[in-house]
């Protein structure tokens, strides 16, 4: 008589454990499969990933008619001021003056601010031989510095034209193709990145009959992307405005302005006046560009703050008449660039500023 003897199971298991696990694991394949073929049985499709939220604090938000990040960021994030936070967090927006209906902002949250710490509590954190520092002096971020135009009395000399665009287009715009002529003298190599700009009919001041000068809207900055012989090719790495043949181009400042704009107050006193909005405004508000008639020579500094009076009152009547604020962005020898900020309402060109402290 022959005695087989069974093979061992491992230590804890036995045949119907093992036959139970098996059936157990079948039936949980069979569940999932069920739930993930469902969905296209009852004809739905999976999320796409580019409906899905996107991830990280904040949320999408949809431009109706009539918004204005000024707008959004006093509703969103708490201060108008505020607005630049909204425009370095949406790269897709090359100028914070227009946005459209139907574009898609990101509105993410300022910083958490960090809890203050009670004095007693503060004195027994502080090492040895601490020294204090000095807190870092008010600034404003405006992240759009370099599309800032200005006023030079005479139009700046080009290093380049454009002199063609791809294809059949009338317009350029960003990582689109350019070739320019280089100016007499001038030699392009790749890599090199210059400002395109398109200087304007100049302006006059009828009051005084003097030439003011004239003013340079910058549209972008392009890259020399390849030299043969007189064929230079350029790709518009920024685009602030529509760029078209004709167009000049000039050096890019290097370093590039700082968009951390330090603010400094202003010399007691100087009075002067908006000359035009740096776009083809009738009237200006909030977030208008703006160009005045007062410049380096006069006392005029990046960060200083001037009030926009109402021409149509008397200061002497005791009432103010401010009717908005100019923070200055750019400044020239007898001209600056500023931004209108706080406007009550609107205003004309051609209306008087004051100097003005800020806040402390």
């Amino acid at each position: 008589m022959n005695h087989h003897q069974d093979k061992a199971l491992p230590a804890g298991h036995s045949a119907g454990r093992g036959v139970s696990s098996y059936f157990h694991g079948s039936l949980l394949f069979f569940i999932v499969a069920l739930l993930v073929v469902a969905p296209f049985a009852a004809g739905q499709e999976p999320v796409s990933p580019v409906d899905a939220v996107q991830p990280g604090p904040g949320f999408d938000y949809t431009v109706k008619k009539g918004d204005t990040l000024w707008d959004l960021s006093r509703r969103f994030v708490g201060s108008p001021t505020d607005w630049p936070w909204i425009w370095k967090h949406n790269n897709q927006i090359p100028n914070p003056h227009r946005i459209f209906p139907g574009d898609r902002i990101r509105m993410s949250p300022l910083p958490a601010s960090v809890p203050a710490v009670p004095p007693s509590a503060e004195a027994s954190i502080k090492p040895s031989g601490f020294q204090e520092v000095a807190a870092a002096p008010p600034s404003y971020r405006f992240p759009g510095i370099e599309a800032i135009g200005f006023i030079r009395p005479q139009p700046v000399a080009p290093a380049a034209t454009i002199s063609r665009l791809s294809g059949d287009k009338t317009i350029a715009g960003l990582w689109e193709s350019i070739w320019v002529r280089p100016s007499e003298g001038t030699i392009l190599l790749p890599g090199q990145q210059f400002v395109v700009y398109r200087a304007l009919a100049r302006i006059v001041d009828k009051a005084g009959k003097k030439i003011i000068g004239y003013p340079h809207y910058l549209l972008g900055i392009v890259e020399i992307a390849a030299v043969s012989g007189e064929s230079v090719k350029a790709e518009v790495v920024r685009s602030f405005r529509e760029m078209r043949v004709g167009d000049k181009l000039m050096p890019r400042a290097v370093p590039a302005p700082d968009a951390e704009i330090v603010l400094v107050d202003a010399p007691p006193g100087l009075a002067g006046k908006i000359l035009r909005p740096e776009e083809d405004l009738v009237l200006l508000g909030d977030y208008s560009v703006v160009f005045i008639n007062r410049g380096r020579r006069d006392g005029v500094a990046v960060g200083q703050r001037y009030e926009i009076c109402d021409p149509t009152l008397d200061p002497g009547t005791g009432l103010s008449p401010a009717i908005g604020d100019l923070l200055v962005l750019r400044v020239e020898e007898t001209t600056a660039t500023a931004l209108v900020t706080g406007a009550k309402r609107e205003i004309p060109p051609g209306a008087p500023i004051i100097s003005a402290a800020w806040e402390k």
